[in-house]
């Protein structure tokens, strides 16, 4: 709406010309206009008169609306209004969320057409009459406003214009846009719907009291087991402990089918004997059959193969082999060609033929019926060859990368980039050294090479390279989106980036794109996308790499445009997080696949924990909306993962090396509230910012090391092999190709003549030979210490003199099993002129080493030449760089806190106490010492809701840990802690059941204001045969509302001696009458009265008993008693003119100008005094001129200028008193006297002229 602002200094209005010829000086029509100070037809001023008039009302129909905020948009002609019959009523008017009742609306008006509309409305909108709109701003078409009470918000206006119901929850018109917090999983899923063998369920529900079991039933078929979603088939044991479930698995001979993530199955009480009701579990991805997205697609075939030929006539699954396999191929992969020369195709990788079971050189496989005799079959097919394959074979080979994705809202905004994958990497072989069969006769057998070989003479594992070419993405649908086709209608998503980075770069660069029309049709919960390694050419700007968190305040209350940027003041950014959780940390053996429900086996094959290194482990809080906490650790958080012993049986010769890996044991859930202003709270719908997932991050500061791949160490000086002498300190290692920078010498103090060099670098032995004989050596793991050997010493063989004997003369053949090219006498001589050389071999850097322990072999020369079947591979570990940085790294260990709060206590184990049942708080100032404070005993559960007490009896224990007690009329609630003050103590039964009582000690006694709730934290213990299981339960406030306080401190009513106090009633006291002998319009008060009055509490302190107690006057009257009247009535003092003599106070004098409390002599306000200047005796009379009596009922009031009011000898007065045991703005506040109806109480006295 355009502003026209013109100063009108001629003031005239001129309807008659056209519009187009008025001058700036006059005006065709005026509204709300007037022309004041006029004096002539020509002069006056024109100034605007206030007014209203209803333009719309929107089309609302509802009562009590409020228009809370508004925005005057003058280009567009439109005001946009903010509207809400909510009301928060809580202490600090924030609490309570929005009722689904209440009526929240943001609408616009068009003054062009005079139209109004609602743009959006709904309970989620949480506005409320406490929290104004005052920052409202609209950029090109998107209107922004904040209250201070939500997050900052925006609309497309455009958009809610065409649809007013395109904006329905809090993650569409939030500025901070939802996180995506799921990383890509490196699986997918396999199958029809079917479960991994021998899984877990998640219990949602238990149920205790449960008799019997195991129960075992099939889903869907089995009465009573029942299933949310259309699978069905599987067999299920559900096991019984201690009266409730502990487990529910899948058995591995039914696995059903047709399964999804999310479905439930409900097992019946018609089902498990004695159950309190139905129990409820939940499918996770984790429970469905699935395999490794990570995949050699370019291989035909494995690392190793068996070469068969058919022999005789085979069946459909049968063949006859020429030779013996061995069983551990029984489910490969096979294919097959004919004999040669023609080498036909019978069986391609397609056609996916597995073993199924080997006896000998007899093979049984999938049914296939084209074999023949003769034809040749390979065993170890890779299952994964694809011969169309159009990747970058190479791309990765070389490469650490991982994944992630973001999302691209509608208006077009990004999402935080989600949690990075690991990294993408199997080795060749699967990390494996093979061919071990043909170990060389020296290093430079160019026939026999061995993997360890290669090693020796390269120094590197050549097969260290990634395998990976083909990646499977798979993107987990947010909570809430149960289809990839349902992202744009449930999240606004328009686009989903695929996102890569590599270890040695900083940049993240953009895979792949994809976009909403590629999505709409799939209606799977999770969507894949199939990575075939080519370059990614994008690269994200810099501040998406480092941005961690979106910079939206939690709330803000002013807000502004500058250019297209929005700004924020006067804000909240963060919240509040608890300083510590309940989580140990330990390392151990990576779960098989399926075990615990883990699938780490599948996706992160070669991931495993380090040795000898120190890991601290995190949590990280996230809100839904990418708000991070700080790190939040433990007092377990930290470990030390240690060499393992070289008696451990890594791996048996049928299995699979895992490794290690860290596991975080929860002891404790993550809280909804915590005893520090400013915490969040966990996310609900009515609290949409709270803490919604949680993240693992982990802490090494152990940085980069090397592995030297090394030929045999010698231990201690060469010597005789007949009788050699072994050493503990002393060993000698061969340094040639990049081991001499891997232990590299140090340059810093040296001069050009210098041959022998000294090195800093500490290192760790890792494998050395086991054996050193003329036959074939082995090789096996070092029992490493923690303490690390030293180079001390590094040059030449010749130059620190070991190219002779310790008698100086020169060897005939090399003193080190190590050295390549030991020449025979005159063969392969460095120079053919010369016709013989010694067997030294080559002059290579020898490093000599301060060992720990004894390590290499013995020995060193010998009569007869080295075979170098003696030379094994042998590795030692340099020591890690130490990095300063305090940092933390994320990793995929990720999820919802509410799903792990529900596992935490579904896990918790039969025998740790988690809840207590039956609590019954009762306490009043009016409890004695040794009193029970819980009228009924209490209970500790399990987390299954079973009684510990009559499962374990006596050998469950119940003390005080910490008693706090919290004021709820500051502010802020307050905690202070009282376990010291010793007030409570905690009794048991002696006798089943065995429960206990909570009763006060020996002393105490309690007055109401120096405490009022309590907060108890109790140690429970549980003794059972093999250890005590112990755990803290919380006995809480109940969500801080005045209304469900629990553990309250009841108030009791005070007491007056010599009155009879009703709580409901009237209640009164007479007092002796006081003498009226005082100068009128005096103003010095004197005593009338002094109560004795006491709080209520029991205790026999008469100083406790006069806490608090603090007397009020409210009012005063007389007693109207006219002798020629038939009536009496209490007329409210001082409220008639009186006589000339003796006025009476008028208007009425305020009360405490009549009476007032003061305090006593005990320091109490409990002595009533009165004032004789105003309160005199009155006589009223009756109008003897009128003669008229007072109309209505006998306590109508008297009327002035009917009656006369004189001052009499003896009047009668009760004053209207309270008294209270605190202040009355006061919580739990007790007293007499409060109001105008029932309760009210008073004083009654004389008084009496003597003058």
């Amino acid at each position: 709406m355009p502003e026209v602002k013109n100063i009108f200094v001629g003031a005239k209005m001129n309807k008659d010309l056209n519009p187009r010829m008025i001058s700036n000086q006059e005006y065709i029509d005026a509204r709300n206009a007037a022309i004041i100070n006029s004096e002539g037809s020509d002069s006056g001023l024109l100034q605007n008169v206030s007014g209203n008039s209803e333009l719309t009302n929107f089309g609302l129909t509802g009562t009590n609306l409020e228009i809370i905020g508004f925005y005057i948009d003058t280009t567009g002609e439109r005001i946009f209004a903010f509207i809400t019959d909510w009301t928060d009523s809580s202490p600090d008017k924030l609490s309570n969320f929005s009722s689904y009742a209440a009526k929240n609306y943001i609408c616009v008006f068009n003054t062009v057409n005079n139209t109004g509309t609602v743009l959006v409305s709904g309970n989620f909108l949480n506005f409320s009459k406490t929290h104004p709109i005052i920052g409202v701003n609209l950029l090109e078409d998107l209107l922004f406003f904040t209250d201070n009470r939500n997050q900052p918000r925006k609309i497309n206006v455009s958009r809610a214009l065409i649809d007013p119901t395109y904006y329905t929850k809090e993650e569409h018109i939030s500025v901070a846009k939802y996180y995506p917090w799921k990383p890509m999983r490196l699986t997918e899923l396999t199958g029809d719907g079917d479960f991994y063998p021998s899984t877990n369920l998640a219990l949602v529900s238990n149920a205790s009291g449960i008799t019997g079991g195991p129960y075992v039933g099939t889903i869907g078929v089995t009465s009573g087991y029942t299933t949310s979603g259309s699978g069905s088939g599987a067999e299920i044991t559900v096991t019984i402990s201690n009266n409730t479930i502990s487990n529910i698995s899948v058995d591995s001979s039914a696995t059903g089918t047709g399964f999804k993530v999310g479905d439930t199955i409900t097992i019946s009480t018609s089902v498990l004997t004695g159950a309190s009701n139905d129990v409820v579990a939940k499918i996770t991805r984790e429970n469905l059959n699935q395999t490794s997205s990570m995949k050699d697609v370019v291989s035909e075939n494995l690392p190793s193969t068996e070469t068969l030929t058919v022999s005789g006539t085979p069946t459909l699954n049968t063949f006859t082999a020429s030779s013996s396999i061995n069983e551990n191929w029984i489910g490969s992969t096979i294919t097959a060609t004919t004999a040669p020369p023609a080498n036909n195709t019978v069986i391609s990788v397609s056609d996916n033929i597995k073993i199924t079971n080997i006896v000998g050189n007899a093979i049984t496989h999938d049914s296939f019926d084209t074999l023949s005799d003769t034809d040749i079959v390979t065993v170890g097919a890779n299952p994964y060859y694809n011969p169309g394959f159009e990747g970058d074979i190479d791309y990765l080979s070389d490469k650490f990368a991982r994944f992630s994705y973001r999302f691209k809202y509608d208006d077009g905004e990004y999402s935080l980039i989600a949690p990075f994958s690991q990294i993408a990497f199997i080795p060749k072989q699967d990390g494996y050294f093979l061919d071990e069969s043909d170990v060389p006769e020296s290093v430079n057998d160019e026939v026999n090479i061995s993997d360890e070989n290669k090693a020796i003479k390269s120094t590197i594992v050549s097969f260290f390279e990634n395998k990976v070419n083909s990646v499977g993405l798979s993107i987990q649908m947010p909570e809430g989106v149960s289809s990839v086709a349902e992202l744009s209608s449930k999240l606004k998503v328009s686009e989903i980036d695929i996102l890569y980075k590599q270890s040695d770069l900083n940049s993240i660069r953009v895979v792949d794109t994809i976009l909403t029309t590629d999505l709409n049709s799939i209606t799977s919960p999770e969507y894949l996308y199939q990575y075939t390694s080519q370059k990614p050419i994008k690269v994200l700007p810099s501040n998406e790499t480092t941005r961690a968190s979106d910079k939206v305040p939690i709330r803000a209350k002013a807000q502004e445009i500058s250019g297209n940027r929005v700004m924020y003041g006067n804000y909240l950014s963060r919240t509040s997080r608890p300083s510590r959780l309940g989580f140990s940390v330990i390392s151990d053996e990576k779960y098989k696949i399926g075990q615990d429900n883990s699938v780490n086996e599948l996706e992160y094959p070669n991931h495993i924990l380090k040795q000898n290194r120190s890991y601290k482990v995190g949590l990280v809080l996230v809100d839904k909306f990418g708000r991070q906490s700080d790190v939040i650790g433990s007092e377990l958080s930290t470990i030390y993962t240690p060499y393992q012993s070289a008696s451990s049986n890594f791996i048996t010769s049928d299995e699979v090396y895992r490794g290690s890996s860290l596991r975080i044991n929860f002891t404790e859930v993550i809280p909804s509230t915590i005893n520090l202003s400013g915490y969040a709270g966990l996310y609900s719908t009515t609290n949409p910012t709270g803490w919604y997932t949680y993240k693992v991050v982990v802490q090494q500061t152990e940085q980069d090391y090397y592995n030297v791949y090394i030929p045999t160490i010698l231990n201690n000086n060469p010597q005789d092999a007949t009788a050699p002498e072994e050493s503990k300190s002393t060993a000698f290692i061969t340094l040639f190709s990049d081991n001499i920078n891997k232990i590299p010498i140090d340059l810093k103090e040296v001069v050009p003549q210098d041959l022998q060099f000294s090195s800093s670098v500490e290192i760790y032995p890792r494998v050395s030979n086991s054996s050193f004989n003329t036959a074939q050596s082995t090789n096996q793991q070092v029992d490493t210490s923690t303490t690390p050997d030293k180079v001390i010493l590094i040059g030449t063989r010749n130059e620190i003199g070991l190219n002779k004997t310790v008698d100086g003369v020169d060897y005939d053949e090399s003193p080190f099993y190590s050295i390549p090219d030991v020449y025979e006498s005159g063969d392969k001589t460095l120079d053919p002129i010369v016709p013989e050389t010694l067997n030294l071999g080559a002059n290579p850097y020898i490093g000599s080493i301060s060992t720990q322990k004894e390590i290499g072999a013995k020995g060193g020369y010998s009569g007869a030449p080295v075979t170098f079947k003696n030379v094994r591979l042998n590795v030692y570990e340099t020591k890690p760089v130490e990095s300063s940085i305090d940092i933390f790294y994320e990793t995929t260990s990720s999820g919802l806190i509410s799903d792990l709060n529900a596992e935490i206590n579904a896990n918790r184990g039969s025998d740790l106490p988690t809840f207590i049942d039956g609590w019954n708080f009762s306490l009043s100032e009016t409890t004695t010492p040794f009193s029970y404070v819980t009228k009924n005993p209490f209970d500790v559960l399990n987390a299954y809701g079973s009684s510990l007490t009559a499962i374990f009896g006596q050998d469950v224990d119940v003390e005080i840990k910490n008693v706090f007690t919290l004021l709820p009329n500051k502010p802020n609630p307050s905690l202070v802690d009282v376990t010291s003050d010793n007030l409570f103590e905690v009794v048991q039964d002696t006798s089943p059941p065995y429960k206990f009582k909570l009763r006060t000690t020996s002393g105490t006694y309690f007055t109401y204001s120096d405490y009022k709730l309590f907060k108890f934290v109790f140690k429970c213990t549980v003794n059972t045969s093999n250890e005590n299981v112990e755990s803290d339960i919380t006995i809480d406030v109940a969500d801080w509302n005045p209304n469900t306080y629990t553990n309250l401190l009841q108030n009791a009513y005070p007491t007056v001696a010599g009155a009879t106090l009703v709580p409901n009633g009237i209640s009164q006291i007479n007092i002796p009458a006081v003498t009226e002998n005082l100068t009128v319009g005096s103003q010095n008060f004197f005593n009338l009265y002094e109560f004795d009055s006491a709080n209520g509490t029991a205790n026999p302190s008469v100083s406790e008993q006069k806490k608090y107690v603090n007397w009020e006057v409210n009012g005063l009257d007389f007693l109207w008693t006219p002798s020629t009247i038939g009536f009496t009535a209490w007329i409210p003092y001082g409220g008639g003119p009186g006589n000339a003599n003796h006025p009476l106070p008028f208007p009425a004098a305020p009360v405490n100008n009549l009476l007032q409390f003061a305090t006593n002599t005990t320091a109490v306000n409990e002595q009533l005094k009165w004032n004789p200047g105003f309160l005199r005796c009155i006589n009223p009379n009756a109008n003897t001129t009128t003669g008229t009596t007072p109309p209505g009922s006998n306590n109508t009031p008297p009327v002035d200028g009917i009656y006369i009011l004189s001052e009499r000898k003896n009047t009668q007065f009760r004053a209207s008193v309270t008294v209270r045991d605190i202040d009355k703005n006061t919580l739990g506040v007790l007293g007499y006297g409060e109001g105008t109806g029932p309760g009210r109480f008073f004083v009654y006295f004389n008084m009496i002229t003597t003058n």
